[in-house]
């Protein structure tokens, strides 16, 4: 019962609707740059579908996938290796600049949009990371100017208290 020919295992066995997770095989699962909380690879899926899994991030996430988008350069990079923290079937690098600055920039915007709720370290991480986005020339002045202006603005690195709260 619940066992191919042979008594195998199905490797693959749904539990609850889901395939269970301690037998799906890691190259199956979707490309994660870390698991807690889940900040998922999406400069390798087609706009519509990158722009449906940014709706869904919230603000830190959305910062810390710009962080990790800033150092593979949304797959242009071919020395960025993924993070200890990844798992899931990797993405290949690829070649299509015009690509990876369009993720770039809808990432971008999205954190825009959510900057208000950003912590202070996330605010200053994101901060870093349009600068390095910006010096790669991945993001245009007046994008990483609005962007850089709405996380500034927002109340993640508002207030007295902050500047002490801060490490590096």
């Amino acid at each position: 019962a619940g066992g191919a020919a042979g008594g195998e295992v199905e490797p693959w066995r749904r539990e609850g609707g889901r395939l269970s997770r301690e037998r799906t095989p890691d190259s199956l699962l979707p490309p994660m740059y870390q698991t807690n909380p889940p900040v998922p690879v999406l400069w390798h899926v087609s706009p519509e579908n990158y722009q449906r899994g940014l709706t869904r991030l919230g603000a830190r996430q959305l910062s810390m996938a710009l962080a990790y988008t800033a150092d593979d350069l949304a797959g242009l990079s071919r020395r960025a290796q993924p993070p200890e923290t990844s798992r899931g079937g990797w993405p290949q690098w690829h070649r299509s600049r015009s690509k990876a600055e369009g993720f770039v920039i809808a990432l971008a915007a999205h954190l825009a949009a959510k900057a208000e709720g950003l912590r202070p370290a996330e605010a200053c991480s994101s901060i870093h990371a349009l600068g390095k986005l910006r010096a790669a020339a991945m993001l245009r002045q007046d994008a990483a100017e609005a962007v850089a202006g709405a996380v500034l603005a927002g109340r993640g690195l508002a207030g007295y208290k902050t500047a002490p709260s801060l490490t590096p």
